[in-house]
């Protein structure tokens, strides 16, 4: 009688190939499609985030007021005519009585003949309560002069260290615009000096680099209205934005309540920097609506 010795083969370590094989396509689908998706869809795929802010001192023929903020559209290599038309259109379609821009109208330069188009567009639009802008530190990188110049003639009140009164019926708003912080002279005590000496006078103020909000929380200010920061552009699950820039850094995106009486809101821009990416970060328009009480 012969004996046959049997061999087994254990079948693990093919499944344990399968799951490598698995596992290497599936990450390099995602190191692929990451960039792809960041570069294609998310860098256009424009947000509209809404909220609703409360105040005492917010005036009774303001109740109720629709402000639109955008801010960072950084015309140049990365945002064109086209891509301004379609947020033109965005704006005019939410209706605001209030548009707000918190400066970057470009990205690096600016040409005359570009400058003439871009203001003939802004001027499609007009809320009933106006438009107002500040100049960001992008906007100081080419002809500053044309900058503000393109912004006023598109129909933007642009305010360095002023303050402009809102009237609606007998009450009146004070809106408020700082100096660029890195590349302007900012001037807050300027500005203040130009308030009434009330405090319960409401008062927006807006500034390009939200993290300012540090050197003047104790300032007679009910909101500041922020951009700069992009929101990082790129953000990581659980990590958040590993890169933001000087003057965006502490707070970067979204609401934050710095007192009983000062709130902060950062825009996450419209257009891109350096690289025109956005990874969870989508290009944002933001609705505040103001209600007392």
């Amino acid at each position: 009688m012969t004996s046959h010795q049997v061999h087994t083969v254990s079948a693990e370590p093919r499944i344990h190939r399968r799951r490598f094989l698995k596992l290497s396509l599936a990450l390099g689908a995602l190191c692929l499609g990451a960039p792809l998706y960041a570069g294609i869809i998310e860098v256009s795929w424009l947000e509209t985030t809404r909220l609703t802010l409360r105040s005492p001192r917010l005036p009774t023929s303001f109740d109720g007021m629709q402000i639109a903020h955008i801010s960072d559209l950084h015309f140049g290599h990365h945002f064109d005519l086209s891509q301004l038309d379609a947020i033109i259109g965005r704006v005019e379609a939410l209706k605001p009585d209030l548009l707000c821009f918190t400066g970057d109208l470009i990205d690096n330069r600016l040409s005359n003949t570009e400058a003439k188009s871009i203001a003939r567009r802004l001027q499609q639009c007009n809320p009933p309560l106006g438009k107002f802008a500040v100049l960001g530190n992008h906007d100081y990188f080419g002809d500053v002069a044309l900058v503000k110049q393109t912004l006023t003639d598109g129909g933007f009140h642009v305010l360095i260290n002023q303050v402009y009164p809102l009237v609606k019926g007998s009450d009146t708003l004070y809106l408020s615009g700082l100096d660029d912080h890195m590349e302007g002279q900012p001037d807050l005590e300027a500005v203040l000096a130009q308030l009434p000496n009330d405090p319960h006078a409401f008062h927006l103020l807006l500034a390009h680099e939200p993290d300012t909000a540090t050197t003047h929380r104790t300032a007679p200010i009910d909101l500041q209205l922020s951009g700069h920061s992009h929101g990082g552009q790129i953000r990581l699950p659980f990590l958040g934005a590993p890169i933001t820039p000087p003057g965006g850094r502490r707070y970067p995106a979204g609401l934050y309540r710095l007192n009983e009486r000062f709130a902060l809101y950062t825009n996450r821009g419209i257009g891109t920097t350096i690289l025109p990416l956005r990874f969870l970060c989508r290009p944002e328009i933001t609705v505040l609506e103001l209600k007392r009480g």
